[in-house]
């Protein structure tokens, strides 16, 4: 008797999930255990929760809309709630991003490492390995970078000529005065020192593993380095012909701690001088150093001679720089120009969250100047000559005033348990999206023990909060997982990527109007956030069945990053999806010019 309740429940299921358009039940639904269902991070979505836990996921959405209301300002709006027996559809409409004045936008910021969910072999004709390819997950610091081929060219000495340099010490040009008084501050709430007023004792005691220190030289950079070796001149005399890596301020953090973008250094130097882009890139290069002679001209002080594992080369303009994240014991020093810092300790996520947020010119315009006394962060400006002590495990992120040159330093691995934690977290969420490694459970597990830890030593740190939220979620524990992303948003509700977590917690339940409303929220906070487009593209087109919608969000996808070919690639889906033939035709021609690649 009781199998064959169960039968007719299995069929009462698929039947109104298949009425609702919200999916599909199996009988493989009444033999998934733990070990099968698909991480959060990995390329699948699990089935709605169990019906009995209706009320808690009523009670957490009526939280939500609270929530929401308070941070986003907008007008009343009601909430259709799901019921008990089924999740309701989302409402059908034309105009995805213009129907948004619901949500008005509070601040912003986004992070997520959730792949879209897996697609029929040969669909629609979109026949690419690419697109099966989980796309919102990068490289981390511990991945090592491959290798380059440094030599790439050689440049005529004309063409070196040719590369403007100032009259400032070392030929790289300073800031203009009104971005110098844009981008600069008089505020400095960092100690700073000169390098003989610190002896290794003091600095042991007072800021080793503990409080950022900038030390100051009488002689100015010469104190610690060669500085003729490190003019522009120079550099392009020895170097010009070589390879480097150079990246926008988001994608360096997001590829590992390198620039994803390969030039010569003349190239670079010749598009630097006329970079007008919103936000120019940066030479962000983890090789170059060692390879270079430069290694010889630097001399720090003797108690940051013992960190010098990774050593990071760095040229950059007005605007460039480098967005929030953490590392491990290390110095920056400063050889030519001028660096604005913020920093936030171990206990304080940076509000927005960090990694993939918001890049540093956009969190300084657009999140920087809403922040509160108490939420702001610390901050000075480096000054040409300088070296900046940062503490393992503190959040920081560098904006450029006028050329720079500078060398970050870092030991190799942890030295404090707290970083130790995060490496492990690390590894386990690089585990997670590893088609290689098999012990997916084992490692989902990890996670909660790990973030459990984490959470304890920081319980107010959101991303520690957001990551364990998305560690019980893994597991099941939907319950204490929505509950702590609810917190996540209360305390900090300029992070985005904590509204498109939940989304997906919602999405995975069913409850896909709550979803939406979650979705759109990301998108007004951050209209740069690629993630935001990426996630609600594939919401509209997998889960909502809304082809013709999930067109428009990809094309602004593409917009956001028109180097990214899985925006092309989902567009090109979605476009297939709506049966719009015209734009097929476009949409096929111009991956073909771009990406060179045969579309069948």
């Amino acid at each position: 008797m009781g199998k064959n309740n169960k039968a007719a429940e299995l069929r009462k299921r698929k039947q109104e999930k298949e009425e609702n358009g919200t999916g599909h039940v199996t009988d493989d639904d009444n033999k998934k255990t733990k070990a099968d269902t698909p991480s959060r991070r990995g390329s699948g979505t699990r089935h709605a929760g169990n019906p009995t836990d209706t009320l808690f996921y009523v009670a957490g959405a009526f939280l939500l809309g609270a929530i929401l209301m308070a941070f986003l300002n907008g007008p009343k709006q009601t909430v259709n709630l799901p019921t008990e027996t089924s999740p309701k559809p989302v409402e059908n409409t034309n105009n995805v991003l213009e129907n948004t004045d619901k949500i008005k936008q509070p601040e912003k910021e986004a992070k997520s490492f959730l792949p879209p969910e897996p697609e029929k072999a040969n669909q629609e004709n979109v026949i690419e390995q690419d697109f099966n390819r989980p796309w919102y997950h990068y490289p981390r610091v511990t991945d090592k970078s491959t290798k380059i081929s440094r030599k790439s060219e050689e440049i005529h000495p004309d063409k070196v000529d040719s590369i403007q340099e100032s009259d400032t010490p070392g030929g790289w040009k300073s800031a203009d005065r009104e971005t110098r008084q844009t981008l600069s501050t008089s505020s400095c709430l960092i100690d700073r020192h000169y390098v003989d007023d610190v002896t290794p004792q003091l600095f042991k005691d007072n800021f080793r593993y503990k409080n950022p220190l900038i030390i100051r030289f009488r002689s100015g950079a010469s104190g610690w380095i060669n500085t003729q070796e490190w003019s522009k001149r120079n550099l392009l005399e020895k170097y010009s012909g070589w390879t480097v890596r150079s990246g926008t301020s988001l994608d360096i953090v997001r590829n590992g701690g390198v620039g994803d973008n390969e030039t010569s250094f003349y190239e670079f130097l010749s598009n630097m001088a006329g970079q007008k882009d919103e936000e120019p890139r940066q030479v962000y290069d983890r090789d170059f150093y060692r390879e270079s002679h430069l290694d010889q001209t630097v001399n720090p002080p003797a108690f940051l001679s013992d960190i010098g594992d990774d050593v990071t080369f760095s040229v950059g303009t007005s605007r460039s720089g480098v967005a929030f994240h953490t590392e491990t014991d290390g110095w920056s020093g400063l050889v030519f120009g001028r660096q604005r810092w913020f920093l936030y300790p171990p206990q304080h996520t940076p509000p927005g969250g960090f990694w993939p947020g918001y890049s540093v010119i956009d969190w300084f315009t657009d999140v920087y100047p809403k922040l509160k006394d108490k939420t702001k962060p610390m901050e000075c400006v480096l000054e040409e000559g300088e070296i900046l002590y940062l503490p393992e495990g503190y959040y920081h992120s560098v904006l450029n005033i006028g050329e720079t040159v500078s060398i970050k330093t870092k030991r190799k691995d942890a030295s404090t348990n707290l970083g130790r934690w995060f490496f492990e977290g690390n590894r386990n969420d690089d585990r997670l999206v590893d088609p290689q490694y098999k012990s997916k459970e084992q490692a989902r597990e990890g996670q909660v023990h790990v973030f459990k830890k984490l959470h304890e030593l920081l319980p107010e740190n959101a991303e520690v909060m957001l990551r364990y939220s998305q560690a019980l979620a893994d597991v099941d524990r939907t319950k204490e997982a929505k509950q702590l992303n609810q917190r996540v948003i209360e305390a900090d509700p300029f992070f985005v990527q904590a509204y498109l977590s939940l989304a997906q917690m919602y999405t995975e339940l069913g409850f896909l109007g709550q979803a939406e409303i979650l979705f759109k929220a990301a998108i007004r906070m951050n209209t740069k956030c690629w993630d935001a487009y990426a996630q609600y593209g594939d919401f509209l087109l997998n889960r909502a069945g809304k082809g013709k919608d999930a067109a428009k969000i990809y094309q602004k996808g593409v917009e956001a990053r028109p180097d990214m070919k899985a925006f092309y690639l989902r567009l090109l889906q979605a476009q297939q999806r709506a049966r719009q033939t015209g734009a097929v035709k476009e949409t096929t021609k111009l991956i073909q010019e771009r990406f060179g690649d045969q579309i069948l």
